[in-house]
């Protein structure tokens, strides 16, 4: 926005001295030269109001324990032992990854593209996709610590207890939230260190 001020301030400064130079029956004196006034002042407000009304940068959450003991743990609450011949989903969070991957993850099983990142597990590539909007997190008095536990839930019962996603009831999600609360109310609202992450 300062170089587009900039901009017009030497156009209009520009225009000002050849007005001054200008024979009196020349354009500044029909009046064109309050137009381009007008206009610059117009332009000025215009910037100055599309400034004011560009959208704050996210601020984004992250992660209090690291990914391979939130999984150990949620593994442990759900009676899991881990797999080395399993492995543990990818994580992509919101912050460095485009729109484009996540929808083009998600829309096979979906059946669409969404218009904005949520959180998914994604079993043909198995990745964990997060949102990761610390506003969201915070208007929710949640954390983005628990939103892995839950989809890692999902990996397990994918994974480990061979139950395909697109069978999926109320009772695979309500599993997930449950151990997702559960997580979140043991580890991260008091603020106690899982085991799994000493």
């Amino acid at each position: 926005m300062k170089n587009i001020a900039l901009a017009l301030a030497g156009l209009l400064a520009f225009s000002l001295q050849a007005a001054a130079q200008a024979p009196a029956s020349d354009w500044a004196r029909q009046g064109e030269l309050k137009a381009l006034v007008a206009g610059f002042k117009g332009a000025m407000t215009s910037s100055q109001v599309m400034a004011a009304k560009a959208p704050a940068p996210k601020k984004w959450a992250t992660l209090k324990y690291d990914p391979a003991c939130i999984l150990a743990t949620v593994a442990d609450m759900m009676g899991l032992t881990l797999k080395d011949e399993i492995p543990a989903p990818a994580l992509r969070l919101e912050s460095d990854t485009p729109l484009k991957r996540f929808q083009d993850a998600v829309a096979p099983q979906w059946g669409m593209r969404p218009d904005m990142f949520l959180n998914a597990y994604t079993p043909p590539t198995n990745e964990v996709y997060l949102m990761a909007d610390a506003a969201y997190y915070s208007k929710l008095k949640r954390f983005l610590d628990d939103s892995l536990a839950h989809e890692y839930v999902h990996f397990f019962q994918v994974k480990y207890k061979d139950f395909p996603m697109d069978q999926f009831s109320d009772a695979e999600e309500g599993e997930a939230v449950g151990y997702q609360t559960r997580f979140r109310d043991e580890y991260l609202t008091p603020g106690i260190v899982p085991p799994r992450c000493r």
